[in-house]
């Protein structure tokens, strides 16, 4: 089945299984989306996507991700997801969705990638293209399935090598931030120090020394980002920002909101929606 969305700039096809097939959907286009977009008909995929050109942001529910061109992305199921395209740099992506996330999972796994969602300058757009000629054909049967099997295996492979190939030699505060940006803004110290083997007040001295910034902040200074642009490009109301956020009640996150950048959440929201109309 081929699918047109001028809306969002889609072009997909979808390839249902054949019978006594393990592959119950695999679903892929090409997306150039030019505003805020949710994503929630990915809610129960794999999705793989290449950035070809441009750039946006990508949140996975308190998760912030920055893209741009030559990013690769793994997003795994289970997330709300919402695009937010770079405005003078509208995003070009190619994408494939499967939901077989029994096969997927067990795939990435093998592969020790299941807990990385971006591949940064990975440059190419790996099987996807070859994928997306092989949904274009809309055959929807044996021989099919078998041959994107065979070139998401090959992606997963790709993407493995790329992984160990750039892993890099990490200080103990590179490590803690990078587990503070991958799960979330959420985040416990304490669960940090646990994982690293290392005492709150050591890892928060080498963390300051390294990033000119306590991890308190850290955190504090990323959800001030999150909340910013939730207000701005979503229709959230601030007490679900504040619980997204893990703040307990409205009034201390409204208040911690006000005192850094000067005004109410609501002030916020309606000021720069009024700017981004203006424009």
């Amino acid at each position: 089945m081929n699918t047109n969305n001028p809306s969002t700039g889609m072009i997909s096809y979808v390839l249902s299984r054949p019978k006594h097939y393990p592959f119950y959907t695999v679903w892929g286009g090409v997306t150039f989306p030019d505003s805020a977009s949710d994503s929630t008909e990915f809610r129960n995929f794999y999705t793989l996507i290449y950035v070809c050109e441009g750039g946006a942001v990508v949140y996975q529910q308190d998760k912030k991700i920055s893209v741009s061109q030559g990013d690769f992305l793994l997003l795994a199921p289970g997330y709300s997801y919402t695009f937010c395209a770079d405005k003078k740099h509208p995003w070009k992506q190619i994408w494939c969705a499967v939901s077989n996330t029994i096969f997927m999972s067990g795939l990435l796994s093998a592969y020790n990638i299941e807990n990385i969602t971006i591949f940064k300058g990975l440059n190419s757009a790996l099987q996807l293209e070859n994928i997306i000629e092989v949904l274009k054909e809309q055959k929807s049967d044996e021989e099919s399935f078998r041959t994107v099997e065979k070139l998401l295996f090959e992606t997963v492979c790709q993407l493995s090598d790329f992984a160990s190939c750039h892993a890099p030699s990490m200080s103990v505060a590179e490590i803690g931030k990078a587990y503070i940006d991958t799960n979330g803004i959420t985040s416990s110290i304490n669960d940090i120090c646990k994982q690293l083997s290392v005492s709150t007040s050591y890892f928060f001295r080498l963390f300051t020394k390294e990033f000119g910034i306590s991890p308190q902040n850290y955190i504090m200074t990323k959800k001030l980002d999150i909340a910013k642009d939730s207000l701005k490009y979503t229709n959230l109301s601030v007490g679900q920002i504040a619980e997204l956020l893990g703040y307990e009640n409205i009034s201390s996150f409204s208040s911690l909101f006000c005192r850094k950048v000067g005004m109410t959440p609501l002030e916020y929201r309606k000021n720069t929606k009024q700017i981004h109309s203006d424009h």
